[in-house]
């Protein structure tokens, strides 16, 4: 920005001396000269007038003095109220001028040179002030807080010190939480490499004990400062401030730059203190404001930068659960105590573990930890000092004392862990088994049972993802009339999932954790709508013979009286033939829910659909619950069948319930027939219909719907 225009003073004096004949204005910053007289030469003068002025400030007085023979010249000059010279101005006239009137003008001109100067001069410092501040203001917005992944952290702090540099122009910036083993620093070009550990060590030590003293800011521009300050001394200059978390310093950020640079300002204290609370948002996010521990996001990330370290190096890691036993009692007496007992229980597990491994927070009273390198004899023996320490914990509140344990599980993360959902799944059911088994014990993620049951939970995400992705295939498997084994015209709809890849996934995999975790209403309704639509779109209504199409249903479903009004409205809404529906479920189920599978199955039998019985013969009263269940058709168990021809047991157990399914009215379809000769023992028995292998496998019910629809087409040709 310019301060003063001279061109226009110039032209103002021609304006109101008409007897000027010649102007030169010199200022700090350039010159402006003009001459409308020829050969008129002034400037060598004015510029020797000039540096008398700026060499003695005390005779800065106007004055005139003849030029030539002709021509007189007047000078003077414009200082600000600082008396610091502005111009200087030389006027040059004819030698008769009135030299009063020449006088009376440069002091109403210098008036005006002075106000704008003035003028300018303000606004460039609040040009370079909103400079600065739009600077401080980029500083901010350009350190992002907010994160959306623990992985962010590291870059996040990383950028907020790599700024402090680049906007602050300082040797070096710095982060340190020592607590939670954060060290991020970053250096201009300027500071020799060799010098920055001994910088970041002075930093960890007197400067960073003197902010837990003082807890605020230090700026130290000299050696004096520093001294008064009680921090140690190294040449440059310090700015740092504090970062609190959970109100106690937890760490610093500190600039540090060299003598020459300019002295650190309130402003910048300022602005520093600001990316502190940035920092501080940063790592509260991340770490539990309790016990400053990592919390469950934290505990994943390293998971899973140690699974696969797992698999590229074959270290073993042991996880373990920590979770203190009846914390609810101790929140009971005083959610304070409860508070207290978290943080002590927290340092009492940091103590018994090595600084490389990694403790978390998982939130009420439970802790997560992961050791590194360590084989699963020796995470138990970790666990066990981790459970005895909390046992031998003196915890007191209002001088009640009260006893305090932890339940702890322990499960192992190798190259052959698939994901760190299985890991987290399995020590949380350690843990759980080792409350259930009495509290106070650590147990190990090795029992056949429970690994069963993580398996199951597993599957549990896997299906809700298959359900919504629309990833479920069905399956149908004819069964046969006996008599006429080539005449098939009935058929179990089956169900198969497909997994992220397109493979097949078979349904003994998933089905049992689906029967577990009371996934079975959302498929059961998804099987329903998906096969009653395949079969209006194929024409299956329009066929001249009658079809049946046998839908399972599970046990949640016959009990849940919604589930009655959606099949009702499932087949008014496609147009599907009640007749041409058979519904199944288990005997086990039906006699769980007798009362409400009776009510289900008159409903269903009401409106045209036919009842069957699976799996029959496995429960211990299944003759007798048989006269209080009202199906269509007996399926029996398979166990019974599969080797019927061989096992005289087996064949009379067939032959009984076929007899009673005789005397109700009941057909009865074997299953499992693998074979021409359990056919041919079946037919002897006198039973309807075949399921099984040697009668037909299971195959996609749209290729079976293609091959009756051109059936139908021929016939009707």
């Amino acid at each position: 920005m310019t301060l003063l225009n001279g061109d226009k003073y110039i032209e103002l004096i021609y304006r109101l001396l008409p007897e000027c004949m010649g102007i030169c204005l010199i200022a700090p910053a350039g010159e402006w000269c003009d001459a409308r007289v020829t050969g008129l030469q002034i400037s060598d003068m004015l510029q020797r007038v000039d540096a008398r002025f700026a060499r003695d400030a005390r005779d800065r007085r106007n004055g005139v003095e003849a030029l030539d023979g002709a021509h007189t010249l007047h000078y003077g000059c414009v200082q600000d109220q600082t008396d610091t010279l502005i111009v200087t101005v030389g006027i040059a006239t004819a030698a008769q001028a009135d030299a009063a009137n020449v006088d009376a003008l440069m002091t109403f001109v210098g008036g005006f040179i002075r106000d704008e100067y003035r003028l300018n001069r303000d606004m460039l410092n609040i040009t370079d002030e909103l400079a600065t501040r739009y600077e401080e203001l980029n500083l901010v917005y350009d350190t992002e807080d907010e994160l959306s992944s623990f992985s962010e952290q590291d870059d996040v702090l990383q950028k907020l010190v790599e700024n402090c540099v680049d906007y602050l122009d300082v040797n070096l910036a710095a982060l340190l939480v020592p607590g939670k083993g954060i060290h991020k620093s970053h250096y201009s070009k300027a500071l020799a490499p060799q010098r920055i550990p001994l910088l970041l060590k002075e930093l960890s030590a007197s400067v960073f004990d003197a902010l837990r003293t003082s807890r605020q800011g230090i700026v130290a521009n000299n050696s004096d400062d520093a001294n008064r300050l009680n921090v140690s001394v190294f040449p440059g200059k310090l700015l740092c401030t504090p970062i609190f978390v959970v109100n106690e310093v937890d760490g610093m950020l500190a600039v540090v730059t060299g003598v020459s640079h300019k002295d650190f300002t309130n402003s910048d204290r300022n602005i520093l203190e600001v990316l502190a609370r940035k920092a501080s948002k940063v790592i509260q996010t991340n770490y539990d404001a309790r016990t400053g521990l990592v919390k469950r996001v934290g505990l994943e990330y390293h998971l899973e930068n140690a699974l696969q370290s797992a698999r590229h190096t074959d270290c073993a890691f042991t996880v373990l659960q920590a979770d203190v036993d009846r914390l609810q009692l101790v929140n009971d007496l005083d959610h304070q105590a409860g508070d207290v007992l978290i943080q002590r229980v927290a340092r009492l597990i940091e103590k018994q573990v090595r600084a490389s491994d990694t403790v978390a927070s998982l939130g009420g009273g439970c802790f997560g930890v992961l050791l590194r390198d360590c084989s699963l004899t020796e995470g138990e023996r970790v666990g066990e000092k981790i459970r005895a320490a909390v046992e031998g914990l003196a915890f007191e509140w209002n001088n009640h004392p009260l006893d305090v344990s932890a339940s702890v599980g322990i499960a192992q993360l190798t190259s052959q862990t698939e994901s760190i959902d299985e890991v987290m799944t399995g020590i949380e059911m350690a843990t759980k088994e080792a409350k259930e088994k009495g509290r106070n014990r650590v147990h190990l993620f090795d029992d056949p049972e429970l690994v069963q049951r993580r398996d199951q939970i597993t599957w549990v995400s896997r299906i809700q993802d298959a359900l919504r992705e629309d990833r479920f295939e069905l399956y149908a498997q004819p069964i046969a009339p006996i008599d006429d084994a080539r005449e098939i015209r009935h058929w179990e709809i089956l169900l198969r999932m497909q997994d992220n890849q397109g493979q097949i996934v078979p349904p003994g995999l998933f089905l049992p954790s689906a029967e577990r975790y009371q996934l079975m209403p959302g498929i059961d309704r998804w099987v329903l709508r998906r096969t009653l639509e395949l079969l209006t779109d194929h024409g299956m209504n329009e066929l001249e013979f009658h079809a049946i199409w046998a839908i399972n249903l599970s046990g949640y479903s016959v009990s849940d009286g919604d589930f009655l009004r959606h099949v009702k409205e499932e087949i008014r809404r496609t147009g599907t033939k009640a007749s041409s529906l058979c519904f199944e479920v288990t005997e086990t189920s039906a006699v769980a829910n007798l009362a409400e599978a009776q009510r289900f199955i008159g409903a269903l039998q009401e409106l045209g659909c036919a009842f069957s019985l699976d799996d029959f013969g496995t429960g211990f009263s299944s003759l007798k619950y048989l006269r209080e269940l009202t199906v269509d058709y007996l399926k029996i168990d398979g166990s019974f069948v599969s080797n019927v021809h061989q096992d005289p047991v087996n064949s009379a157990m067939v032959k009984a319930i076929h007899q009673v399914g005789r005397v109700v009215g009941t057909k009865t379809v074997a299953e499992f027939v693998e074979n021409d000769e359990i056919l041919e023992h079946l037919r002897g028995i006198g039973i309807d219909y075949a399921q099984g292998y040697g009668i037909g496998r299971p195959g996609p019910l749209l290729d079976v719907l293609q091959v009756l629809g051109k059936r139908h087409s021929k016939r009707y040709a």
